[in-house]
């Protein structure tokens, strides 16, 4: 593994929340999955995303518990102790 040197969404995966918020209609919610294990900084994506389920390193059984939530089979009705930052300069 390799240290971050930004806390942004790496590569283009802002451009494909992009393209896909313009491709999905507006009656099917666009959710964001994030498989991450430290903060990140959604930007503009955070506002195209209709959610945002983050699931951080879920382990063995992480994809099933995944899959519960995004079909409302589980709610996990936890809150995240982290903050969803829009960029770096807010920590600065």
């Amino acid at each position: 593994m390799w240290d971050r040197h930004a806390i942004e969404l790496p590569g283009n995966q802002s451009a494909l929340v992009s393209a896909l918020a313009a491709a999905t209609p507006p009656s099917a919610p666009l959710i964001g999955l994030l498989v991450h294990g430290g903060a990140l900084a959604l930007g503009d994506a955070e506002a195209k995303l209709d959610a945002v389920l983050s699931a951080w390193y879920p382990g063995i059984g992480g994809s099933q518990a995944i899959v519960d939530v995004l079909l409302g089979n589980y709610n996990p009705a936890g809150k995240e102790r982290t903050n969803t930052l829009n960029n770096f300069c807010i920590v600065m």
